[in-house]
């Protein structure tokens, strides 16, 4: 939601904040789902789904990655 209220004067439609949501989750599915995964994937699986999510190095990666789908 932190995103969506940054991005607030560009009129994101709800249709399109649940796209993009389902292509994200689509995503982090397809990485858990690769065998080998490397770093970059290792990452992205972290900064979704485990540990202390709230920690920033999680928190920057979860915001570059959702950031990336509305623009």
């Amino acid at each position: 939601m932190l995103i969506v209220d940054k991005l607030r004067k560009t009129k994101i439609s709800p249709e399109k904040i649940e796209t993009i949501m389902k292509e994200i989750d689509a995503r982090i599915t397809s990485v858990q789902e690769t065998e080998g995964a490397g770093e970059t994937e290792i990452a992205i699986i972290n900064a979704f789904t485990s540990g202390n999510l709230h920690r920033i190095r999680a928190r920057t990666i979860r915001d570059e990655i959702i950031s990336s789908y509305f623009t």
